[in-house]
């Protein structure tokens, strides 16, 4: 593997860790002066759909295009005046549409079906005083075709790190990730998250993505960022690559509106991007890599619906 591709996958798996950062019903301490009052129990719905235009490989027959729906219910309990526990359940269906006689594995111009995601988390997060706060994660992800190993098919993801309020408008997380890939050795590195109040409008974020947001007033947002995306799938055991994987990388940079009519329990969103830094890898049943071709960069639309009580 490249050393750009090793790179691109410690990105990667740092997007959970993100989730930990300004969810859920905030403990007594850090920032409360800083945020409304949330219920408790907080429950949030989130839904995504997305669609990836086709563009083709930069050394290879064809191409395709990616079209994805993915939906989150997560709920957050306080258990103490300082502590909170985090449980969430995510699921996402991923088409790939090839393209102009795919030559990817001769002989099948479609060699993939929809594709499958789930996901349960767990996450604890703790506030010691006002500066110092302590957070927690683990999750199960099951990426597979249909047909596709249960057991072949799961990944775990590990995080423990903290939270330093540095002032009223700076906060810095570190902590340390541990995770598992499939047929591939697990991985462990330190991650470090930002959030950064520039002024009462502007805010920079380094968590999910690297993400600058402008509150225009009324309810409405305009945001850009740029981020990592990846995923794995197992491949269906009656597949032409039975038992294989499939992973699919890309970076997006992303223009999107946001709107919270009547307050933050309700918010729409849209965004057009540019995705690019592509890829479609493929290796059989017993890790060995067949295929890692780059796809040129392609339009990225997407809707986003966010609901929480």
């Amino acid at each position: 593997m490249s050393k750009t591709g090793c790179l691109v996958r410690v990105l990667l798996a740092m997007l959970p860790a993100a989730c930990l950062c300004g969810q859920g019903p905030a403990p007594e301490g850090v920032g409360k002066g800083k945020r409304p009052a949330r219920p408790d129990p907080l429950i949030t719905f989130r839904t995504r759909h997305f669609f990836s235009a086709g563009s083709d490989f930069e050394h290879r027959q064809g191409g395709f295009s990616l079209y994805g729906g993915e939906v989150e219910l997560s709920l957050t309990k306080r258990i103490s005046p300082r502590g909170a526990l985090g449980l969430s359940l995510a699921r996402g269906l991923y088409r790939l549409d090839f393209q102009n006689e795919t030559d990817l594995v001769p002989g099948n111009p479609e060699p993939f079906d929809l594709l499958h995601s789930t996901t349960l988390g767990f996450s604890y997060r703790h506030i010691f005083d006002r500066r110092w706060g302590a957070m927690g994660r683990f999750s199960l992800q099951l990426g597979r075709e249909e047909g596709g190993d249960f057991g072949d098919s799961l990944d775990g993801f590990l995080m423990a790190g903290a939270r330093y309020q540095w002032t009223d408008d700076f906060a810095l997380s570190f902590g340390l990730v541990g995770l598992t890939r499939m047929e591939e050795h697990p991985l462990a590195f330190p991650a470090v998250m930002v959030e950064w109040n520039i002024t009462e409008q502007l805010k920079l974020e380094m968590t999910r993505d690297l993400r600058l947001t402008c509150d225009l007033g009324g309810g409405w947002e305009v945001w850009t960022g740029l981020g990592f995306q990846g995923d794995y799938f197992r491949l269906d055991e009656d597949n032409v690559l039975p038992g294989g994987i499939v992973r699919i990388t890309r970076v997006p940079f992303r223009l999107g509106l946001d709107w919270s009519p009547g307050g933050p329990g309700l918010r729409l969103g849209s965004y057009l991007g540019w995705s690019f830094a592509q890829e479609l890898t493929i290796w059989d049943h017993q890790g060995r890599k067949l295929q890692q071709e780059k796809r040129e960069g392609s339009l990225e639309a997407g809707l986003r619906l966010r609901v929480s009580f």
